[in-house]
């Protein structure tokens, strides 16, 4: 009977020797901490210096197809899309070659075991998954290359541009297919790497305090965000004339469950206090804390909080600092679930310490 670990183990020993094993673990770890979500005041230019370190390590060792694969997803999510297919493209090549010859390996291990009696052992999953992954940041890559070259031109010429790009991109599409299973295998792949490029564009706004908001709420009272500390809290800058109806209705529905364990919601209106958009509140049901500064997107703490469309906004954790910009765009109930189980955790904490 083949065993899944013992698979995976020589798929893992095949493809990574002991000898890099510590230079990739102090790059991985550098890199890594400059990504966390979960980090405090990291400092500001954090995907850049991530980039430099990933160029450097896709220099020293050019047999790496960790970093270029990490390096394109940095890439892309700068806005550098040509130069992250040249880093998808180079992991994939690689990757090839470390795959053939851990299969020509493996083939010789299975020749001792067939003189043996014992069953063949097969390369691990974890080599198509990473694959998988490559072909996916290639894909967005090229799509989001083609856009920015369509772009830069005008009428028919951008449209027979984008016919003649159809073909390559189809064909890009086709091998992530094969490589991940089918529609649905790629579909993950694809949302998977969409979110962590949202993430990684959010980079520098995490880890930090919030800005303050210089606003008076509908009731006339201050709106101190510090107050919220010790809660999770989620700050939605909004206007009804931008159709914010779909996020606003998920949030008061993730509300109603969320809020007893200590999730509370803050809404800041673009749009003039008892005007329509107070009117669509009412009929909504929503209840919760609203400002309404009446200036649109040229209001202060809009321009403070860079906000450039809506809805937008962050979800702050318990110690009062950013660790989402736009949740709705993943999923608001799993982010909101998890900031709550480390609020939850941290007060545990601080009981059994006697706080």
């Amino acid at each position: 009977m083949k065993s899944s670990v013992l698979v995976a183990a020589l798929g893992v020993a095949l493809l990574a020797g002991s000898a890099r094993a510590q230079p990739q673990q102090d790059w991985r770890a550098q890199v890594d901490a400059l990504l966390d979500r979960w980090a405090d005041d990291p400092g500001a230019d954090r995907l850049e210096r991530a980039r430099a370190l990933l160029e450097r390590r896709a220099e020293q060792a050019k047999d790496d197809p960790a970093a270029q694969v990490e390096l394109a997803r940095v890439l892309l999510a700068l806005g550098r899309a040509s130069e992250a297919l040249t880093a998808a493209e180079r992991a994939l090549e690689r990757m090839h070659v470390e795959e053939e010859g851990a299969r020509l390996r493996l083939g010789a291990v299975n020749q001792d075991r067939a003189r043996a009696g014992l069953d063949p052992l097969e390369v691990g999953p974890e080599l198509a998954e990473r694959r998988a992954q490559a072909l996916g940041l290639a894909f967005l890559a090229a799509h989001e290359h083609t856009l920015a070259r369509a772009r830069a031109l005008e009428g028919d010429a951008a449209a027979a541009f984008l016919t003649g790009r159809q073909a390559e991109l189809s064909r890009r599409r086709q091998t992530l297919l094969a490589a991940a299973g089918g529609e649905q295998g790629a579909g993950a792949v694809l949302a998977q790497e969409r979110a962590r490029r949202q993430h990684l564009r959010a980079l520098d706004r995490l880890g930090r305090e919030p800005r303050p908001l210089g606003q008076l709420d509908a009731a006339g009272q201050a709106v101190e965000l510090g107050a919220y500390r010790g809660k999770v809290l989620l700050v939605v800058f909004w206007s009804l004339s931008l159709d914010p109806e779909d996020v606003l209705v998920e949030v008061d529905r993730v509300l109603r469950d969320l809020g007893p364990r200590g999730f509370e919601v803050l809404g800041v209106c673009l749009d003039e206090p008892g005007g329509a958009a107070s009117e669509w509140l009412h009929q909504q049901g929503i209840a919760w804390r609203q400002v309404f500064t009446g200036e649109g997107l040229l209001s202060r703490d809009a321009r403070a909080w860079q906000v450039e469309t809506v809805p937008a906004g962050v979800l702050v954790d318990h110690t009062g600092r950013v660790r989402w910009v736009d949740p709705w765009e993943g999923d608001l109930r799993l982010a909101v679930s998890e900031l709550l189980r480390r609020k939850d955790e941290a007060l545990e904490a601080a009981r059994r310490r006697g706080w």
